[in-house]
């Protein structure tokens, strides 16, 4: 229970935190970029359903093609039906965390 306690206090962020100073890096800092890379194309979610962005993006390229085809339809289901929940969730992950986080460490 203690363990658990514990756990529920600690945050992703103090996590993280932990981990860099037990590798010995003494210090570090978070930037957090809320702007995709990509610009307003991240926002166009029909675009996953191309082969070229299958091509393109590492973790598509690295599932078998049943993997793949099930998750297709279970975003094609999703814009279709519950678009605009699936876009505030999104937009509103992005902002929370970020798109891009990018952490720089030093040791003494």
């Amino acid at each position: 229970k203690q363990w658990y306690q514990r756990r529920v206090a600690i945050t992703a962020g103090d996590e993280l935190k932990v981990l860099i100073e037990s590798s010995g890096f003494t210090d570090f800092s978070f930037t957090k970029d809320t702007q995709p890379l990509q610009g307003n194309n991240y926002w166009r979610y029909d675009l996953c359903f191309t082969e070229g962005y299958r091509s393109g993006d590492a973790i598509w390229s690295l599932v078998r093609d049943e993997e793949y085809a099930k998750a297709m339809m279970s975003m094609k289901y999703g814009l279709r039906e519950e678009r605009d929940t699936f876009d505030n969730m999104s937009r509103s992950a992005v902002e929370k965390t970020g798109h891009t986080t990018q952490i720089f460490c030093t040791t003494v």
